[in-house]
């Protein structure tokens, strides 16, 4: 592209600038590294249009510890030619959607300010460049029209290139019931959505709980209490048991850091360690922040012999 100077040319001069604009993104993947070398195999966009020019290379590699390891690019890549196949790819990337944490169930309970986790995997791969109009990962809260741009937040995986995972925090949700829909697209232009609800709480530092998961039950040699929450800084949380008539036979306190979710595990077991024989047993967990919050869960485990 070539512009001229309006400064010079009110003097009568002309002058001539030329400048390059770079070209959409063809690929963006994760590799493993043996021996100093990587190969990478990928199918890319659609409608990516390809030109005589060079293409650019960025390439970083990371170790085991996250610190960058090294690091280069070249702008003398040329694309030779393209390989078009014949794939009967009709079906959309599988989106699973997660708020805070892969434990995570439609309908949970989440913070104020959640992040929002979104694996995708796709046969041929996934569009993770947004090469194509409309062509991006995107999210929309509620009937809000204005999209969660996720594209540049898509991390794909090591192990699996035709995996990855896009991670946003949201901000701004008022208190109850939303809904988060997703939008992703494959490298042969196929697109699918995906949407679960979830409950934002008022307040942070107010402990509230929500589902209670108590598998098996009744159960025999073990049992675990799961339960949803809205905190993500630790708790002090204590598991208490007892017997019908009231009397205490169990405890276990420990300090959380878990997000979004806690589980205990109970062996049948009194705090000494005596076999207890079948029966219905009362729980309590009672659940305390750094803010002085404090709320409890209750059930009833069913042991059997």
């Amino acid at each position: 592209m070539q512009i001229q100077d309006p400064s010079e040319l009110a003097l009568g001069y002309t002058t001539t600038y030329q400048f390059w604009k770079t070209g959409g993104m063809l690929h963006r993947g994760a590799y493993p590294v043996e021996h100093g070398q990587f190969r990478a195999e990928f199918t890319i966009p659609k409608d990516a249009t390809l030109s005589e020019n060079a293409c650019r290379l960025h390439v970083y590699a990371i170790d085991r510890n996250g610190i960058l390891a090294g690091a280069g690019s070249s702008r003398a890549l040329k694309v030779n030619c393209v390989q078009v196949t014949s794939v009967e790819d009709r079906e959309g990337p599988e989106i699973t959607i997660y708020l805070d944490s892969r434990s995570f169930r439609p309908g949970d309970i989440v913070r104020a300010n959640p992040e929002l986790i979104v694996d995708l995997r796709d046969e041929t791969g996934i569009n993770s460049t947004g090469i194509g109009i409309g062509h991006k990962i995107e999210a929309w809260v509620d009937d809000n029209l204005n999209a969660v741009d996720l594209t540049e937040y898509f991390e794909p995986s090591l192990e699996d290139s035709r995996r990855g995972t896009a991670k946003r925090q949201l901000f701004g949700l008022s208190p109850g019931y939303h809904t988060i829909t997703v939008r992703a697209w494959d490298v042969l232009n196929n697109f699918s959505t995906a949407q679960v609800g979830f409950v934002v709480t008022a307040n942070d530092s107010i402990v509230e709980t929500g589902r209670v998961d108590i598998y098996p039950q009744p159960f025999s040699d073990h049992v675990n209490i799961a339960y949803n929450h809205n905190q993500s800084s630790p708790l002090m949380v204590t598991l208490m048991i007892t017997q019908l008539d009231g009397r205490q036979i169990y405890e276990q306190s420990s300090i959380r850091a878990d997000i979004q979710s806690t589980s205990f595990q109970w062996d049948g077991r009194t705090t000494d360690g005596r076999s207890l024989p079948a029966g219905v047993y009362p729980f309590v967990i009672t659940i305390e922040n750094g803010f002085g919050s404090r709320t409890a869960v209750r059930g009833l485990l069913v042991k059997i012999q």
